[in-house]
């Protein structure tokens, strides 16, 4: 990423940096006994830029504007379009660009069988292929990163509970638990969109042209198990894994 504007908006605060020019005087001549440096929280916000502010130039650098009177940002962009809408934000370690823009699909189908496909809590996916055998994806690994997510989660909260909101050791913890709840979701995230690249390649060699997916629309709210199995109803990621089959498939075809 090459230089340009900053990719955080943080209000500038001349009372903070007062203070620690004077903490900063202090220490230099050894009267600081007993005072502890200045605290500033760091807040981090998303850049936003939609297609007026996006432009892909000839030599394949995504210019950023950044307002009037401000520096553009500037990115080396390996890819050969102009997205519709780009952000810039932190994802808890550095900062990130995500973009929109169309793709176009790549492949075409190599038959025309159908395919149906069952998306459950214990079974990722149940995939019935018309005139074949029936593919089952299973579930394990996605339900022990949720309970993993959920141990992590209420362990954390504890910790929080007993500390004084608003003091250093209750910020620290609650940046410890968006932390590490984040990396989790990361992992699940990238399970998903691994389990979903297989199953849409399996699929396409097995020469199916059309898959449909179950409606589980409401099914939350619809089906009553009980207090324990409800929360493992919630724990379901079919609605994103759906998201990302329709999306791999169609670049399929």
């Amino acid at each position: 990423m090459r230089e340009g504007a900053p990719l955080t908006r943080e209000s500038q605060h001349t009372s903070f940096y007062d203070s620690l020019q004077s903490w900063r005087k202090k220490r230099e001549n050894g009267d600081y006994e007993g005072l502890r440096p200045p605290y500033k929280q760091k807040r981090h916000f998303k850049v936003q830029g939609k297609s007026s502010a996006i432009k892909l130039r000839d030599d394949g650098v995504l210019r950023l504007s950044n307002g009037r009177g401000t520096d553009p940002v500037l990115i080396d962009w390996p890819v050969g379009k102009e997205p519709k809408r780009a952000e810039i934000g932190w994802d808890g370690s550095q900062h990130e660009l995500r973009c929109q823009y169309k793709v176009e699909e790549n492949e075409e189908p190599k038959g025309q069988k159908k395919a149906g496909v069952d998306l459950g809590e214990r079974h990722l996916a149940t995939v019935y292929v018309e005139n074949g055998e029936n593919i089952s994806v299973h579930g394990g690994r996605l339900r022990s990163l949720r309970r993993h997510h959920n141990r992590t989660l209420g362990n954390l909260r504890s910790k929080i509970d007993r500390k004084q909101k608003g003091s250093r050791r209750w910020k620290r913890l609650a940046r410890a638990k968006d932390r590490q709840l984040q990396k989790i979701r990361n992992q699940i995230e990238d399970l998903l969109h691994k389990t979903a690249t297989r199953l849409v390649k399996t699929l396409h060699e097995t020469r199916v042209g059309t898959v449909v997916v179950g409606d589980l629309t409401g099914i939350r709210e619809r089906i009553k198990y009980g207090d324990r199995m409800n929360q493992r109803l919630h724990k379901w990621a079919y609605s994103k894994f759906k998201h990302m089959l329709t999306c791999k498939a169609q670049l399929r075809g």
